[in-house]
């Protein structure tokens, strides 16, 4: 009857154990146990501060419902000046330089991408606490934290980057600049000042005052725009000997319009001295090393059967102008109107002027 006699014995110790009573407690066999969990997610959360305060890069978290600021790591201190204090609370639209594009609406909608699944990396013009502009490049990503979704905005300063950049555009520019002068004088030298490569300003003018304008579409369009600048050329009276070379040149700048293009734009106009054609398209351009070849090397081409056609415009006209760049090219034509010569008959008797002597 062992049985019997042991009952109440297992039914004290479970008493002891429930209410805490003993060495068999089970409070206290789990009290150590939870003392233990506990450290461990001390340190945990120590080594995951250490190394978020730690990174070179700045660590800011978002609520991604209203963006507010809600914790940063050190280095954003750094970077930014703010305090832990005074900086959570805020949202992107405080530390921004509030030009547009770098606002708190464009911010919440770089957020809003990042939380539908769009990667996001981007650059962001920053103030500091202090007022001081400066840039930073981010990127979002959404992550969870003590068991909520939350934005993390992770970026870096990239001023240094941003001078350097723009110093070396500026240096390009400049670089450039003095290539076209170099190239503008030797090609103007060249041809005897026949030729200028010149600027937007310089040709708008002709375009402006162009008396008839035709579109160049397609390939048939280039014969078409041919004809009808020959037929309102000679109607400005221009003599057929000096007519025929300049719709010839008139061909060939159509035609490159057509080929390097795919469009082109003709003018034409006059004066009481000239008569003029131009040619625009939105094409590339000439590019800065090849444009004393394109224009003073018979027969040059950028590609095969591609010819400039610059000699045959240079031996046709009096003057040249031509505008190229990236946003396309315009060549203005100009032939002087062959002033008439008197006839023999028509030339007054000077000796008839001269009063007799006395």
């Amino acid at each position: 009857m062992s049985g019997s006699s042991d009952k109440p014995r297992r039914w004290e110790s479970l008493r002891k154990k429930v209410i805490g009573l003993g060495e068999e407690s089970i409070r206290k066999s789990y009290y150590s146990e939870l003392q233990k969990r506990l450290r461990e997610l001390q340190e945990s959360e120590t080594r995951f501060r250490a190394i978020y305060n730690s990174v070179n890069d700045v660590i800011i978290v978002h609520d991604p419902i209203t963006s507010e600021i809600l914790d940063a790591n050190q280095r954003m201190f750094d970077v930014l000046g703010y305090t832990h204090d005074e900086v959570v609370g805020l949202y992107p639209g405080n530390l921004s330089s509030g030009e547009e594009p770098y606002t708190q609406d464009h911010a919440i909608e770089l957020m809003k991408a990042a939380i539908s699944g769009e990667f996001q990396t981007f650059e962001w013009h920053m103030r500091h606490k202090s007022g001081q502009l400066f840039w930073m490049e981010w990127n979002f990503r959404l992550a969870e934290i003590g068991g909520k979704e939350r934005l993390l905005a992770v970026g870096r300063d990239i001023t240094v980057r941003k001078q350097v950049e723009e110093e070396r555009r500026s240096l390009e520019q400049s670089l450039e600049e003095q290539k076209r002068r170099f190239y503008r004088q030797t090609i103007l030298s060249v041809t005897e000042g026949k030729l200028e490569i010149c600027d937007a300003e310089d040709v708008k003018p002709y375009i402006h005052s162009a008396l008839a304008s035709l579109d160049v579409y397609e390939a048939v369009d280039v014969s078409n725009a041919r004809h009808k600048v020959e037929y309102i050329i000679r109607s400005y009276g221009l003599d057929e000997e000096s007519l025929h070379p300049l719709i010839v040149a008139v061909g060939e700048v159509i035609t490159n319009a057509f080929k390097h293009a795919l469009y082109g734009r003709v003018y034409v106009g006059r004066t009481d001295n000239e008569v003029w054609v131009a040619v625009a398209d939105h094409g590339p351009g000439i590019e800065s090393l090849v444009l004393p070849s394109a224009v003073l090397r018979r027969g040059f081409s950028t590609k095969p059967s591609l010819g400039m056609g610059y000699s045959i415009m240079l031996d046709a006209c009096d003057r040249i102008l031509l505008k190229t760049g990236s946003d396309g090219t315009t060549v203005v034509l100009i032939k002087n109107m062959v002033q008439r010569v008197p006839k023999l008959s028509e030339i007054p008797d000077t000796w008839e002027t001269i009063p007799a002597s006395v």
